[in-house]
């Protein structure tokens, strides 16, 4: 079943959960998902690995001047909103979301579009999966706060270890829920059926609340140092088994088991070679490119995987494998793909809205789309894809029923003879043309030229709504990542200038860089 539909069939007798705020959301979509751990962990492993690097007041945030180094106060906020979802039995949710985007987007009033819209926010059931993420994190969160927050520590920490028992539990799985679907926009043929969920109360080690379970019990331990804890850890035999988990894990996640005494040594030095391992990977792939970005090699079966932006979160890896091991040739690495992200990239164009003299100045982001500012929100970055956006390269066009009568089919290439234009309207030409779906068969067709023909970085198109795959973003995948690297990175003790803590986005057309285009 398609998310999307899940949301669309909320329960609208479900019981009120007052207080409940905090968190982060991406793009369009206004969301807390169980992927913005991610961006949580990245901030955790910054503040920890890099302490020197970090301090009170070096952002512009209300939290600045609680004497907490501002890095923490952006990943309690991120927590608070599962905290404050929490069930009293230890529960955690993991995804709140509307069931559509606001209302009054058209009004270009951000009150009446945010504050106001009617459509309320819906918490999915707590799950085994979401509690055991939810204690892993917050039991690394409370002990980052302890020097700074015993109060703040404690609560994060007991919080964390009802969510534990809970997911614990034999009885923490869903048993025969079942709901009738009012409508499924994406899933049209199950509209109208009903649904049941009976969850697997075993948990395998694919499962991804193995993996939080295993790391959330080294983590309670690393902050309470209950033995049962790391009992909890070793019977899980994650210490053994990581080499072989690393796809499914954040790398930011590994930084407390090698920076803290306390998991058996062969567990950290097991835990330490998968890091450099990924790590090792990467940068030889990475001195094969021309432009030193931050990806696996053509001829590794995951390179297809950037298709969506995950180029970024690569750089996660590298400042791990460095505060495990401060290898100088890992922080190499990391200076060349932040170079990359700065404008050394063949657009000359960096990967930040607002940083630079070139840089993103047209995004998928409600907000700034509509508040009457021509500049987005300075900080954000965008999806870097080697998809292909069809909209420049073709016309396919098979007119709307009104006009039938009198307007044939249309598809053209767009691309010039040296880049494949008679290959692509050969492709273009032999399309059934009386199939209702012809326009995307011929799409899909044509994208062959375009890969074969031109660079990765010649076929960015920006228009937020019509390639949204190269113009969104995630705070866990682009954006998270970069902080990390470029955190890691800074200097010990660095604070900001006023003017870029205050930076403001630019409110006339006419102040706004070049973007370049491909």
């Amino acid at each position: 079943m398609q998310q999307f539909t899940l949301i669309t069939n909320e329960d609208p007798n479900a019981p009120v959960m007052p207080g409940v705020k905090g968190g982060w959301h991406d793009a369009a979509d206004y969301d807390r998902r169980i992927y913005h751990y991610n961006a949580t962990w990245d901030l955790m492993a910054a503040a920890e690995a890099f302490p020197a690097n970090f301090k009170d007041g070096q952002l512009n945030i209300p939290e600045s001047g609680n004497g907490i180094p501002d890095i923490l106060d952006e990943a309690a906020w991120s927590l608070d909103v599962w905290k404050a979802a929490q069930r009293p039995d230890g529960a955690v949710s993991s995804w709140i979301e509307q069931k559509a985007h606001p209302e009054g987007v058209e009004s270009g009033d951000l009150q009446k579009t945010f504050a106001e819209d009617p459509n309320p926010m819906f918490a999915a059931t707590p799950d085994r999966a979401g509690s055991f993420t939810y204690a892993n994190a917050a039991a690394n969160l409370g002990r980052l706060l302890a020097p700074y927050s015993p109060q703040r520590s404690k609560e994060f920490i007991e919080s964390a270890k009802k969510a534990y028992a809970w997911a614990k539990r034999d009885d923490a799985v869903m048993r025969d829920r079942k709901f009738t679907l009012a409508t499924a926009p994406r899933d049209k043929k199950l509209e109208g059926q009903t649904i049941r969920f009976d969850e697997d109360p075993e948990i395998l080690v694919d499962d991804r609340a193995y993996s939080e379970g295993a790391f959330a019990a080294a983590n309670l331990y690393l902050a309470t140092k209950d033995a049962s804890y790391l009992d909890d850890w070793t019977a899980s035999e994650m210490g053994k088994k990581v080499g072989t988990r690393m796809h499914a894990l954040n790398h930011s996640m590994l930084v407390p088991a090698v920076l803290n005494e306390g998991l058996p040594a062969e567990d950290v030095e097991n835990i330490k070679k998968a890091l450099t391992t990924e790590a090792d990977g990467l940068t030889a792939s990475q001195d094969g490119y021309a432009y030193r970005q931050l990806w696996r090699a053509p001829t590794d079966g995951w390179f297809h995987a950037m298709g969506w932006g995950a180029i970024q979160s690569k750089a996660r890896t590298l400042a791990a494998a460095f505060a495990a091991t401060k290898d100088p040739k890992y922080k190499a690495s990391m200076q060349a793909a932040a170079d990359y992200w700065l404008g050394c990239n063949p657009t000359g164009t960096t990967a930040v809205s607002g940083i630079g003299s070139v840089h993103p100045v047209v995004l998928q982001h409600l907000h700034s789309t509509i508040d009457g500012i021509a500049e987005p929100t300075p900080g954000i970055a965008h999806y870097v894809t080697f998809d292909a956006a069809m909209g420049p390269f073709l016309i396919a066009e098979g007119g709307h029923a009104s006009v039938k009568s009198f307007f044939s089919p249309l598809a053209i290439a767009l691309v010039p003879d040296k880049i494949g234009r008679k290959e692509m309207q050969a492709s273009l030409d032999a399309t059934d043309k009386t199939q209702p779906n012809w326009p995307q068969e011929a799409t899909k067709s044509a994208k062959q030229t375009v890969w074969k023909n031109i660079p990765v970085f010649r076929r960015h198109a920006t228009h937020p709504s019509a390639v949204v795959h190269k113009n969104e973003f995630t705070i866990n995948e682009t954006m998270s990542p970069l902080a990390l690297l470029f955190g890691a990175l800074t200097g010990e003790g660095y604070l900001p200038s006023d003017q870029l803590k205050n930076r403001e986005p630019r409110k006339r057309v006419d102040e706004l860089p070049y973007y370049s285009m491909p």
